[in-house]
């Protein structure tokens, strides 16, 4: 069976000499502020605050955003992408309480599709590719809480960087406190 990859880069503000807010983002949860989700094909998703879902190809500076590999069967692959393109399309927005919400439990999660922000984005995709069950409340993970959950698998170096493959047999639970 061909496997594609899915790429989750995870932005680490500590170089930024400019972003005051990233840097905010990052303290309240360190050490990242931000996440997108790259396809096999090179185009990322994301969505930055103040704007809508998006698809589109870039670079990502190895200095500031660390990268986790999840392995998907093509099938699996699509899937992820054609949610990408339909929130895309449906003008899914950032939303500041989401954001809020993935950090702080007392902020209630927007439960509507309208909204999101990125770590929800980028865990509600790794959903729909079936590789993070459902159970798993996508509007509470921030940025560096998904890394965490994606860091607690199986790890390999690969040159200067570690690469962190997330293999879909494999099942994730996430323990609530």
């Amino acid at each position: 069976m061909h496997m594609h990859s899915l790429l989750v880069h995870f932005y680490n503000p500590a170089l930024d000499k400019d972003g005051v807010l990233n840097k905010i983002v990052a303290f309240a949860d360190p050490p990242y502020c931000h996440c997108e989700l790259e396809f096999a094909d090179g185009q990322s998703c994301a969505v930055y605050m103040g704007g809508k879902v998006h698809m589109k190809r870039r670079q990502f500076d190895q200095k500031s955003y660390d990268t986790v590999r999840v392995q998907v069967s093509a099938q699996q692959h699509a899937q992820a992408q054609n949610l990408a393109f339909a929130l895309q399309d449906e003008g899914q927005a950032f939303s500041n309480r989401a954001m809020l919400a993935s950090k702080f439990a007392y902020i209630p999660v927007p439960d509507t599709r309208k909204f999101t922000c990125c770590s929800k984005l980028c865990l509600e995709v790794l959903q729909e590719a079936g590789v993070v069950p459902h159970s798993v409340i996508a509007g509470r993970h921030t940025p560096s809480t998904l890394h965490a959950t994606l860091n607690g698998l199986a790890q390999k170096h690969v040159g200067n960087s570690t690469v962190i493959d997330f293999l879909p047999t494999q099942s994730v639970f996430i323990r609530e406190v």
